[in-house]
């Protein structure tokens, strides 16, 4: 089993590989359009300037991928199955992490956010509960991971009683925050107390691990060998 686990776990991307590989072509884009316009005063003209924060956020995300990307991997690689970095065919979207456990299928998005997470009533004048980090409605990310299990439910509901889970772990966040809550059966946390969770309980068998993880591993291909129109 330690075998099959390890040579699934083999074919997963580097963490964060398709979030920098998206970085570095907004950057060297940038780069371009600067030669374009300012010829030789390019390099001034770069040195004046930075990327735009649509850009910049890119590379953020890509360092909280990589630091839960390698906290994963070296807690579980070989007792579980763990891969990173998937992509959703016919999406530009992607899963950063997930590890198949004996307590069930965990699909972990990684957040690196510096404010306060917190759970507040909706701004929409509804009593509905919104997900808010450094005061803004950040519930889109709900919405995001409510989609990733979507999919991974779909290539998996030949599997009877499949325990699925969908987390927002935060690397990086305020310690004011109401870590850990739980929303529309999403749950948000840190690290700390994720793991734990997934290593609590035994509701799957190696076996039946096995084939969910092969029918997983060829349904999400790593998110970094996609083509450029998948970046």
């Amino acid at each position: 089993f330690s075998e099959s686990v390890q040579a699934l776990s083999s074919q997963a991307d580097e963490a964060g590989a398709s979030a920098m590989k998206k970085y570095e072509y907004l950057h060297e884009k940038r780069d371009l359009a600067l030669v374009k316009r300012w010829g030789r005063l390019a390099p001034i003209a770069r040195a004046l300037t930075s990327d735009p924060i649509t850009t910049r956020v890119w590379a953020q995300g890509a360092v909280g991928e990589e630091v839960l990307g390698r906290q994963l991997s070296d807690d579980f690689s070989g007792k579980y199955i763990v891969l990173h970095d998937r992509r959703i065919k016919g999406t530009r979207a992607n899963i950063d992490h997930m590890v198949l456990a004996s307590s069930g299928i965990w699909i972990i998005d990684a957040k690196r956010y510096t404010g306060v997470v917190e759970r507040r009533r909706a701004r929409d004048g509804s009593k509905k509960q919104h997900l808010f980090i450094d005061g803004r409605d950040r519930h889109k990310l709900v919405d995001g991971m409510a989609f990733q299990l979507d999919r991974v439910k779909k290539v998996t509901e030949d599997f009877a009683d499949l325990p699925l889970f969908g987390v927002l772990c935060f690397v990086e966040t305020s310690w004011w925050s109401q870590l850990p809550l739980e929303l529309e059966g999403v749950l948000m946390t840190r690290y700390k107390w994720l793991k734990p969770r997934i290593e609590s309980g035994s509701i799957l068998e190696d076996q039946q691990l096995l084939k969910i993880g092969q029918r997983i591993n060829d349904s999400f291909p790593p998110a970094a060998r996609g083509s450029k129109s998948n970046i």
